[in-house]
């Protein structure tokens, strides 16, 4: 999520290296539905995933960070 306060003006992507052994690789802005598997799956062993939850929740809900 890119937040006014920070200073990087790029992207990064994290992905498993098996998931380049795919032909095809698809990147989309994460939606609603996309919520319940990202804190099952991607954030739930973090130790500040409440933190990074709430910042994915707010860059799909808030129209002003989808800039």
């Amino acid at each position: 999520m890119k937040k006014s306060s920070n200073t990087f003006s790029h992207v990064l992507y994290i992905l498993h290296r098996d998931a380049l052994l795919d032909l095809d690789l698809f990147v989309r802005r994460a939606k609603q539905p996309d919520l319940e598997y990202i804190k099952l799956y991607l954030t739930a062993d973090l130790d500040d995933k409440d933190k990074v939850e709430d910042a994915v929740y707010s860059a799909i809900t808030d129209p002003e960070s989808k800039n």
